[in-house]
């Protein structure tokens, strides 16, 4: 498994970097300690031009192992407690997840019962080609190891792409392999419609109290979950302190000031959370 994981990566890493052509192959690879919680944005299609499902998207270099035997009538109880564990959103937190665990010898009904890598259920059935919910990002968890996992595939060929989200919690990701920052006027978040009014007038010295707590929300991660977020919210008004104490439209933090340097990493997604659906649209 990993010498084909490696071997991959090597070959995708001569166009890894020059995202601006099309038939661009690329790679993002991350590292999740044990036990720990990651967001991870699959920011690549197939070569086809396609978007990925699970099998396709993430090579890792973790198992867990569910069965004892090609023989045994069950898997081992709970094998995967201590396997990679994979969360495929629904739709709006609300809605739930597919949950799927990495194993070395899921069950494949439709062979014999043959066993072999995959993503499985909670019995051992292998699970084939999971579909990942467009513009969503997904939780990937490491088992009782740590998780290398690599991403690769074919950098998406137009110039622009867009993402959907509904109301509530979505968990994103952004369609190109880069790190980008969210005011950056790549980003359009077309969110004119819901922002939250900040402050009463541009001669105010105080924010409204608790303007954030109906504007839409973006969460970046600084890592894995126990490491926190980065939260922003989408202002009309947010206060641009280098620029005279303007007010202009863009992401603020709670007291109304506007935040110029927030990035989404590459190869991760982030929690948007919105008062009412929406679409973003992203340009390279």
């Amino acid at each position: 498994m990993k010498k084909m994981m490696f071997a991959f990566a090597a070959a995708a890493a001569i166009g890894a970097f020059a995202i601006e052509s099309a038939n661009v192959v690329g790679y993002t690879t991350k590292t999740i300690p044990a036990g720990k919680y990651m967001m991870i944005g699959v920011q690549f299609d197939t070569t086809a031009g396609v978007a990925m499902n699970a099998d396709e998207a993430f090579k890792l270099d973790k198992a867990g192992k569910a069965w004892e035997s090609a023989d045994a009538e069950e898997c081992i109880p709970n094998w995967f407690a201590t396997a990679p564990h994979l969360m495929i959103p629904k739709g709006t937190v609300n809605m739930g997840y597919t949950d799927l665990y990495y194993a070395e010898d899921a069950c494949d009904e439709d062979d014999g019962y043959a066993l072999k890598p995959g993503w499985a259920d909670q019995f051992g059935m292998l699970v084939k080609a999971p579909a990942l919910l467009s513009g969503y990002g997904v939780w990937l968890v490491a088992g009782s190891e740590n998780l290398t996992v690599t991403i690769a595939g074919q950098v998406k060929a137009a110039t622009s792409d867009t993402i959907s989200g509904g109301a509530g919690y979505n968990l994103m990701r952004l369609p190109y392999p880069v790190a980008i920052n969210a005011g950056d006027g790549k980003l359009d978040w077309n969110l004119s419609a819901q922002a939250g009014q900040a402050w009463e007038s541009a001669d105010a010295e105080e924010c409204i109290p608790n303007w954030f707590a109906t504007a839409p929300h973006l969460m970046i991660p600084k890592g894995t979950v126990d490491v926190g977020y980065t939260d922003l919210y989408y202002a009309q008004d947010a206060c641009d302190e280098d620029d005279g104490y303007a007010l202009k439209p863009g992401w603020a933090d709670q007291f109304g000031m506007l935040v110029k340097d927030a990035v989404i990493p590459e190869g991760m997604g982030f929690w948007l959370v919105l008062p009412s659906a929406t679409t973003a649209t992203v340009t390279k």
